[in-house]
C-alpha cells in the first residue's frame, strides 16, 4: 500500500505536501491523521 499523502493549504495560497511513513513512525502518523 502507498504511504498516505497530507496536503496543507496555507492562507497565503501556498500548498505543503507531505508524505507520511506509517512503517517508520506509526504512532505519529496515526496522531497526525486523527488531528487533521
Amino acid at each position: 500500500m502507498a504511504n498516505p499523502i497530507a496536503t496543507i493549504e496555507m492562507e497565503n495560497g501556498g500548498t505543503i505536501v507531505c508524505e507520511l511513513y506509517p512503517d517508520i513512525a506509526p504512532e505519529s502518523v496515526r496522531n497526525f491523521i486523527s488531528l487533521a
